[in-house]
């Protein structure tokens, strides 16, 4: 049924036959006493019904259903577990069970602001909007995997790229795919991280986003404006290819190449580091072992600055070196390491290049072979070996110091560094 109103409080005159209303609390004249009831006008009179539970009417000027429950008429609304699921102008299917078809959609305040929720049960679930064409995602936003805010994008709705993350710990946001035109400025030290199981679409924030290469993580941290920072680059265990540093962070900071300095055999480093053009870079945790014959392990030139940690040097090729430098270069050794392999030579510098190291013990494993020699230092190159100690023996002529290159002793003398035959100076060439 339907009646025209529950708030009226005093019967209207000169009505239709069958006009209806429900008589309010506070009512008057002919109404007095029949709180609840449905008052109907016929044939000039008045006839009240008495409700009971369950009754529904439509209230013309509310707009609503009512029903008559607990001896009160109350707004008629649908309990959660009234519908499995709802298709407005579409058909409801699972997963789906709210599916709404139409030109636009509103979610209007009632009078203050609004919120749209969507919840989670846990952080590794997923709360986020789809976008999709033809039902292929294309765009998501939103709590993908963690607590962090994702937007990323596909092309073809299988993979995903990742174009902004926002930490939900600290509120950075970090663009892993680059801002056209901008750089991403930090204002803390960051980390990005290498695995064999990693792929360079992914983000390299974390272990289970980490790159597939070093090289790419190297490029990742060149797009940073650093602000100072330094940009480590975590090696996860296992063989990786290296890479090529040619230009300094932007904004300043060192750029951290770092395995597992506790057993550096586990991250194992196949082709060379090279650092040029003004980088500062420094290498830890990590053992090289040369996959072709002509690589040097690490190489310097152009005016970098290359530091090295607690690094294991396997075998290089028969053209290869350990260590190479030449040009206004610097490479200075701030941990111990080890030589467990041998090369064309393990110092092969040239150049106004300086080499320093202070108080470190090099241990030598299984007597590693020096084709050439154990340090050549040509063109005005410096070695400067303060305090080291060498443990373990290698084979090969010690040094040759040619064309005014330095080596510095402080006292060593000419049997100091390993090797098994007499070193040779020439040309200008100084050892002291």
């Amino acid at each position: 049924m339907s009646v025209q109103s529950r708030a009226v409080s005093e019967p209207p005159a000169e009505l239709a036959d069958g006009t209806r209303f429900i008589v309010p609390e506070a009512a008057a004249g002919a109404w007095i006493g029949q709180h609840a009831k449905i008052a109907a006008w016929q044939d000039g009179g008045w006839r009240f019904y008495q409700p009971v539970e369950g009754w529904i009417a439509f209230c013309a000027d509310e707009n609503q259903l009512l029903v008559f429950h607990e001896e009160a008429w109350q707004i008629l609304r649908s309990t959660s577990g009234f519908a499995e699921r709802l298709g407005i102008n579409a058909t409801a299917e699972a997963p789906n069970r709210l599916a709404l078809a139409g030109d636009a959609s509103l979610f209007n305040h009632e009078g203050g602001g609004h919120q749209v929720k969507i919840n989670k049960a846990a952080a590794t679930d997923t709360a986020s909007i789809l976008y999709q064409t033809d039902f292929s995602g294309r765009a998501e936003l939103g709590l993908t995997g963690d607590d962090d805010f994702h937007l990323k994008v596909s092309a073809d709705g299988e993979t995903f790229i990742e174009a902004m993350v926002v930490q939900s710990a600290t509120g950075i946001a970090s663009f892993p795919s680059g801002i056209a035109g901008v750089r991403e400025r930090l204002v803390a030290p960051r980390t990005l991280f290498v695995s064999t199981t990693g792929s360079d679409a992914a983000d390299g924030l974390g272990p289970d986003t980490a790159f597939a290469t070093l090289q790419r993580a190297v490029d990742a941290a060149h797009m940073l404006d650093c602000m100072t920072f330094d940009v480590t680059i975590q090696l996860a265990g296992g063989t990786h290819q290296g890479a090529v540093v040619l230009r300094p962070l932007v904004g300043g900071g060192l750029l951290r190449i770092q395995g597992d300095d506790d057993d550096p055999f586990s991250v194992v480093v196949s082709s060379g580091i090279l650092a040029g053009g003004g980088a500062r870079v420094s290498v830890s945790g990590v053992r090289f072992v040369m996959a072709l014959p002509w690589m040097s392990a690490v190489a310097v030139q152009e005016g970098a600055m290359l530091t090295l940690g607690a690094v294991d040097f396997g075998p290089c090729g028969a053209n290869g070196s350990h260590i190479a430098g030449t040009g206004f270069g610097q490479i200075n050794f701030l941990g111990d390491y080890t030589i467990s392999g041998g090369a064309l030579r393990h110092f092969n510098l040239s150049g106004h290049l300086m080499v320093t190291s202070n108080n470190q013990t090099v241990t030598l494993v299984d007597d590693p072979a020096f084709i050439e020699e154990f340090a050549f230092v040509s063109n005005g190159a410096v070695l400067s070996l303060w305090n080291a100690t060498f443990s373990g023996s290698a084979t090969g002529r010690r040094y040759t110091a040619t064309t005014n290159g330095t080596i510095s002793l402080f006292g060593g003398g000419e049997a100091f560094l390993p090797g098994n035959a007499a070193g040779i100076v020439n040309a200008g060439g100084i050892l002291a």
